[in-house]
C-alpha cells in the first residue's frame, strides 16, 4: 500500500507563524549568535597561531621555559 497525503488536508492546516516584531526580535538574536561564532572562530585561529610561534620558539631554543613568566593565578592545578 502506497502512502498518500491529501492536498485539502495541508491546504486546510493552520500554520502558527510569529507576529512581524517576533520574527525580528528572532533574526536579532541569530544574527548576534553569528557574530559570537565569527568572534571566537577569529580567537581560536589567533591563539593556535600563537601557539605555532611559541612552539617554534621553544623548540628552536630563542626562549627558554624556565625565563617564561606564567601567572597560574586563573588555573586550578
Amino acid at each position: 500500500m502506497i502512502a498518500t497525503l491529501n492536498r485539502n488536508l495541508v491546504h486546510e492546516a493552520i500554520i502558527a507563524a510569529p507576529s512581524k516584531d517576533e520574527q525580528q526580535e528572532i533574526a536579532k538574536v541569530f544574527k548576534t549568535i553569528d557574530k559570537k561564532i565569527e568572534i571566537h572562530t577569529t580567537k581560536k585561529s589567533t591563539l593556535q597561531d600563537l601557539f605555532k610561534v611559541m612552539l617554534n620558539k621553544l623548540i628552536t631554543g630563542e626562549i627558554r621555559v624556565k625565563d617564561l613568566e606564567i601567572d597560574f593565578s586563573e588555573i586550578d592545578i
